[in-house]
């Protein structure tokens, strides 16, 4: 009984800070990439911070309508290739975006 308690305790923490993937909820998504964007960039690109004429990280439909973001193509999303190439965030600021949160851009 204890073996299998261990296992569900780490399968169930494992599904917490496992990165996002394409193929999950587009809801659970969203919310999981909204928490980068959160982290990693709205100090600089959100509420009322407007670095480079870019404040609206945190506002998907600006993000598309911009063209910051192609919905379903993070290769032609600007915001996920400077992320990706570690443009954004500038180096030194912290925290920096880990490949488990650039690849939850990605998806």
């Amino acid at each position: 009984m204890m073996n299998r308690t261990c296992v569900l305790l780490t399968a169930a923490l494992l599904t917490v800070a496992a990165p996002a993937r394409a193929d999950q909820d587009p809801a659970k998504l969203a919310a999981a990439a909204q928490t980068v964007l959160k982290k990693a960039c709205a100090r600089c690109h959100a509420d009322g911070q407007s670095e480079g004429g870019f404040g609206f990280v945190l506002d998907a439909r600006q993000l598309v309508e911009r063209k910051k973001v192609i919905p379903g193509d993070a290769a032609r999303s600007r915001l996920f290739t400077k992320v990706q190439a570690g443009e954004m965030p500038p180096e030194d600021e912290k925290p920096r975006p880990t490949a488990d949160d650039i690849a939850t851009l990605k998806a």
